[in-house]
């Protein structure tokens, strides 16, 4: 295949040629008289077909419960083979249509984390709610195939008095198993006796 390349400084020539399967290429360059280099150029071209990014969502958990006055923390992750384009973070309150924060990259790095925390207080939440969130990164490709997104988390927004109800019970089954454990020790040890 010839290609017509163009002269770029006194020891340099530019030329492009479209990638379609992987081969061994040995380069030939002739100078305007039709001379070639001495010793072709050697070249071993791979094609790696471009994956979707992934991304995740690290805190909070996949199912998780807060109260109206909290501070969630958020943080997740996005990777991508080739580089990414952008990030966002979409939420919903389960109901009403998502509304989408955008966190970067302003460069295209192969790695993006963010960290940051969501005021429940300010948005206005009251119990019952259901928030959904997940992050959705998209690739260079010039396609538009490279999208990939994190499994949905979800947060139920309780009352203060339903997570005093949780922690009351919590602490009630935690001392009933410690006065079981008890129990039962003394039990095996008359037992042995």
């Amino acid at each position: 295949v010839n290609v017509s390349g163009r002269k770029t400084g006194p020891r340099t020539v530019d030329f492009e040629w479209t990638v379609t399967e992987a081969a061994e290429l040995d380069v030939k360059i002739m100078d305007p008289r039709g001379i070639p280099n001495k010793d072709p150029l050697k070249i071993r071209q791979n094609i790696t077909e471009d994956q979707p990014p992934k991304a995740s969502i690290t805190d909070p958990a996949p199912f998780a419960l807060a109260t109206p006055g909290s501070i969630v923390p958020l943080s997740g992750t996005a990777e991508d083979d080739l580089g990414l384009a952008e990030v966002n973070l979409v939420r919903a309150l389960v109901g009403y249509r998502d509304r989408v924060k955008a966190l970067g990259p302003i460069t295209s790095p192969a790695r993006f984390d963010f960290q940051s925390s969501l005021d429940l207080k300010a948005i206005g939440t009251k119990p019952g709610d259901i928030l959904e969130f997940y992050l959705e990164a998209a690739d260079l490709n010039p396609s538009l195939t490279g999208l990939g997104s994190s499994e949905i988390v979800r947060i139920h927004i309780i009352s203060e008095n339903e997570y005093a109800a949780m922690i009351r019970a919590r602490t009630t089954t935690e001392e009933f198993i410690a006065r079981y454990r008890a129990v039962d020790e003394q039990v095996t040890k008359l037992e042995n006796a």
